[in-house]
């Protein structure tokens, strides 16, 4: 299977493999792995949306004032 723009890295197209260690996924252009728990999110978001089922909406990032004085002062 073949997932479009699903790389976390770089946004490439990840395919699934299985040899002799077990089953994974990786990115077909920067060669990442995914870990167990982002192939489950990802299996999740899948059969979801085959469900018909509505994605997830991102969780919008939250901003920390404190960070942004300690290294640009």
């Amino acid at each position: 299977m073949v997932w479009l723009k699903g790389c976390p890295k770089c946004r490439g197209e990840l395919t699934d493999n299985k040899d002799t260690y077990g089953y994974y996924i990786y990115c077909v252009q920067c060669g990442y792995h995914l870990t167990e728990a982002q192939i489950g999110k990802l299996w999740t978001h899948t059969l979801n949306r085959k469900a018909g089922k509505p994605a997830p909406q991102p969780q919008p990032q939250q901003h920390d004032p404190y960070l942004a004085t300690v290294y640009y002062q």
